[in-house]
């Protein structure tokens, strides 16, 4: 029995194994991958540019998922600073996949007492290909 177990493991391609076992470089590779928080997928690993500016400056900036698949649910509004707003951070959107992102936007908001509240929406896919979003936010005084 012992022989036929090594026989078995000889068998085996481990370089098949370790090389699925591998994250892909970027997430086009790997078109259907599932973001599921455990960091084993390439869009988890893309890090992302935010650049938002307003005039004036020192508005309070949020963002949304808003989503038209099921496999990615809409979110609440989640505050992340005030501008001028930079950052690198990567998406953990649950449920995310490269194919299923092109049906997924984010809605940055920027609001400042005395201003209108304006929003701008940015389609996933174009912003994971572009590894930014980045926004001008020319604020109006609310009359």
């Amino acid at each position: 029995m012992s022989k036929a177990y090594i026989e078995a493991l000889r068998k085996i391609n481990w370089d098949k194994i370790a090389d699925c076992l591998r994250v892909a470089k970027t997430p086009k590779q790997e078109k259907n991958a599932q973001v599921t928080g455990a960091g084993d997928t390439a869009l988890e690993h893309s890090v992302i540019r935010w650049y938002i500016l307003s005039t004036p400056q020192g508005a309070d900036v949020s963002w949304r998922v808003i989503s038209s698949t099921p496999d990615v649910a809409n979110t609440n509004s989640n505050f992340v600073g005030t501008t001028p707003y930079e950052s690198t951070e990567s998406f953990d959107i649950k449920g995310l996949t490269y194919n299923n992102s092109g049906n997924v936007q984010i809605e940055v908001s920027c609001e400042k007492p005395g201003y209108l509240t304006q929003r701008k929406r940015f389609n996933l896919r174009q912003a994971i290909d572009q590894k930014e979003i980045s926004a001008k936010f020319n604020l109006i005084k609310d009359e």
